[in-house]
């Protein structure tokens, strides 16, 4: 009744012609598929075969190769307006008014699989290949996609195919573009892992008013050789004993639990390209398991991270925070 996805199943249009199952069956029955982490079309051919799916499915169910086949006639940017729409309609209507993380509205992108296949046609081309010794070679097609993260719901706000012969950031540039375009205002910060860590991806993130937050691993960075020669005598700014990545105490004597060291410096100006100054943190992190009791592991990472949120409105372990639910 909020949404109004049943309006848009009787109003969407295909460009198959002629059909004899019409596309809100068939979306219908893809969500139930999914809902119910059902593995293969043909898992869902042989269940309306079999009479499974007849009270959450009226009329005549369709095949594996007619779910196909609908996919490749789809009016896809028809169905990424609805998705857009119910990302304004979330937002109109506040549930994110208190953010995803700490009053913070936070979207992660990240590169994803869509389709693989050991058979590829003449649309497999340029697609990646994964070897496998005294097997057939695998093709599969890349994607990057952005969602929020933190708090509930997790929202898909697109997807973006990685074309043949780009790199996936770049892919995501032109994701945040579109994102842009339908839903301006769709969030605070954007968190990235290393791949993402170049100055077009930056600058992007900067040119739409938001912030980002990039976890950056290449030791030869500029940055971060300046980071570790500025605090390379110096005591951590914050240290944390037994939280977790939602900000709360972890629990005593069961789980996971991180006891943290941060050091936290702004105005690095040594990112060349990058059109802001930016905020660098070395973080040394001690993953401490428990069971019972008793500690049944430690495991000590470190590693620096990149944002351009300043230190005056928001608290290094918030960044660490954000990092981690990414």
């Amino acid at each position: 009744k909020v949404y109004r996805l049943d309006a848009f199943l009787k109003r969407y249009k295909d460009f198959r012609c002629n059909p004899r199952i019409s596309s809100d069956t068939i979306i219908a029955l893809l969500i139930l598929g999914i809902a119910s982490r059902i593995k293969s079309f043909y898992q869902l051919e042989r269940m309306g075969m079999n009479g499974e799916l007849a009270k959450a499915i009226r009329g005549e169910k369709p095949s594996a190769d007619t779910i196909a086949y609908w996919m490749v006639n789809g009016n896809a940017e028809e169905l990424k307006d609805c998705n857009a729409r119910i990302i304004n309609k979330a937002r109109y209507n506040k549930v994110f008014q208190k953010g995803t993380i700490r009053r913070w509205t936070v979207c992660g992108i990240d590169g994803t699989e869509t389709y693989s296949t050991k058979t590829p046609c003449e649309g497999a081309l340029g697609w990646s290949i994964r070897r496998y010794p005294g097997r057939k070679d695998e093709y599969y097609e890349k994607a990057v996609a952005l969602s929020y993260v933190g708090d509930g719901p997790h929202l898909l706000l697109g997807m973006e195919r990685v074309r043949p012969g780009e790199g996936e950031f770049t892919a995501a540039i032109r994701l945040l573009k579109e994102a842009a375009k339908r839903n301006n205002s769709y969030s605070d910060i954007i968190c990235a892992d290393a791949l993402y860590a170049a100055a077009p991806f930056i600058n992007e993130v900067l040119e739409q008013h938001k912030h980002v937050v990039i976890k950056v691993k290449q030791e030869d960075r500029i940055l971060v050789k300046d980071m570790d020669g500025l605090v390379a005598n110096r005591e951590p700014g914050v240290i944390l004993h037994g939280v977790t990545p939602k900000g709360e105490k972890g629990k005593d004597g069961h789980g996971v639990n991180y006891n943290l060291k941060i050091w936290d410096e702004e105005n690095f100006t040594s990112w060349d390209g990058v059109k802001s100054p930016l905020r660098c943190l070395k973080v040394e992190e001690t993953r401490v398991t428990t069971c019972r009791g008793e500690i049944t592991g430690e495991t000590v990472t470190e590693c620096h991270i990149v944002t351009t949120v300043p230190k005056a409105i928001m608290e290094a372990d918030i960044v660490w925070q954000i990092m981690h639910r990414r």
